[in-house]
This record gives structure tokens, C-alpha cells and sequence, in this order.
């Protein structure tokens, strides 16, 4: 069955104090590091079922969903007014994770190859009383504005796979940002805290993603004034 509970944004989803296991928290910390598949296919906006996250506050963004499907897997979901082009700018931008992503203290491409990217990213949180680094390695095949498919390589997660989707909707102005992911953590760590705190982390990169694809809009819109 789905998992279909209401959270919000920013709150904090505290685990059971698991003390034991919270050393191989690393890997819930790059969840969606690599930008996956992104397609331009329309997706009507009735019958989703999945998890509404909705921020605290005044200045409320757009709603991110978040769904746990019956494979394990997570696909997480926002409606954005930007072009596929500026949508893609921002996710495939692996090079600059580490200046708009939460926790990622460096982000580098390893090696180009036609569509396949090998990207590196390290990320820093703070677990209780623990600063948790960890690393990822993962190889990205680009479909340009479209898709990105991702898996990993080698780093401190048994598994992580998925992809990122760019989806047309009714509103020509409106694109969809979709992602699907299944992580596996290492031996040792439990189960429930780890994927309470993926939950978290993955709701929270695809708010930063939302956050930079807007900012750099902004960022546009002043530069034609300025130069017009």
C-alpha cells in the first residue's frame, strides 16, 4: 500500500533514538543529489495520490508531494512556472549542488561522455550529537530538458536509483518536476530511522531546487531590466 500520511515542510521527522545506527546515517543525506529523469509528457493534475507538503508560514510555495510507492521507491513531486529549459538548468547544473542544496559541501563532475555524467558529491549533517560526512558516487544519463536517469556507483548507501522527470501539464506555463528513487541503507542502520530521515531530506532538496530555479528567474528578469 501507499504511504499517504500529511506532514508539513520543515517540520523535523524525529526517529526513535536509535543511537546505534545513527553513525551510517550518511546515507540519507545526498538523496537527490542527481537530478534523474526528466520527460515532457502531460500529467493531468486529478487522481494523484501521494503525500502533501505544504510550508510553514507566510510566504507558502508550491506544494511538494511525496509518495511511498508499493516497490519501496519514493517519487516526489512539484508544479513549477518555468520552462523545461529553466527547470533543467538547475538540475543537471551538478557542478554547483554544493552552492543551492542543503548539507552538499562539494559537488564534482568526474568525467563527461557524450549524455553520461560521473558526478562526486560529499555532504556534512548533523545527526544528534554526530557531524555525518558522506560521500556518492553516481553515473547520469541526460535526455536534454527532458530526462535524467541515475544510479550509484560507489558511496555509503547500498543503493540508490532513480530518475528525474520534466512533465508538460494543461498550463503551458507550468512544468512538473518529478523524481523517483529507491535507496538501500548499509548493514547496521535501522530501517525506520533511515528512510524518516530520507523522507525529510528529500522533501527538503527538492524545496532548494524549487527555491534556485526561482531565484535564478528573478536573477533573469533583473538582468533585462538593467540591459533591455
Amino acid at each position: 500500500m501507499e504511504d499517504n500520511t500529511r506532514v508539513k515542510v520543515g517540520r523535523l521527522l524525529a526517529g526513535e533514538p536509535l543511537v546505534a545506527g545513527l553513525m551510517t546515517l550518511s546515507l540519507t543525506l545526498l538523496p537527490s543529489l542527481m537530478p534523474g529523469a526528466i520527460a515532457l509528457e502531460s500529467f493531468p493534475a486529478a487522481g494523484r495520490n501521494a503525500l502533501e507538503f505544504s510550508e510553514v508560514g507566510p510566504e507558502v510555495g508550491p506544494e511538494i508531494e511525496l509518495t511511498r510507492n508499493e516497490d519501496a521507491s519514493y517519487t516526489i513531486i512539484v508544479d513549477l512556472e518555468a520552462s523545461a529549459e529553466d527547470i533543467w538548468s538547475v538540475i543537471a547544473d551538478y557542478g554547483s549542488f554544493n552552492q543551492f542544496l542543503p548539507n552538499i559541501v562539494s559537488s564534482e563532475i568526474l568525467e563527461v561522455e557524450g549524455n553520461r555524467h560521473v558526478v562526486e558529491q560529499v555532504s556534512e549533517q548533523q545527526v544528534l550529537f554526530f557531524q555525518v560526512r558522506s560521500r556518492l558516487r553516481t553515473e547520469n544519463l541526460e535526455t536534454q530538458n527532458q530526462r535524467i536517469d541515475f544510479r550509484l556507483l560507489e558511496g555509503d548507501l547500498n543503493q540508490l536509483e532513480g530518475y528525474w522527470v520534466i512533465e508538460a501539464t494543461e498550463n503551458p506555463q507550468v512544468h512538473r518536476l518529478r523524481q523517483t528513487v529507491t535507496a538501500t541503507p548499509p548493514p547496521g542502520t535501522p530501517d525506520a530511522v533511515f528512510h524518516t530521515i530520507f523522507r525529510q531530506s528529500l522533501t527538503d532538496n527538492l524545496a532548494a531546487i524549487r527555491d534556485e530555479i526561482q531565484r535564478r528567474q528573478l536573477d533573469g528578469e533583473a538582468h533585462l531590466t538593467v540591459n533591455p
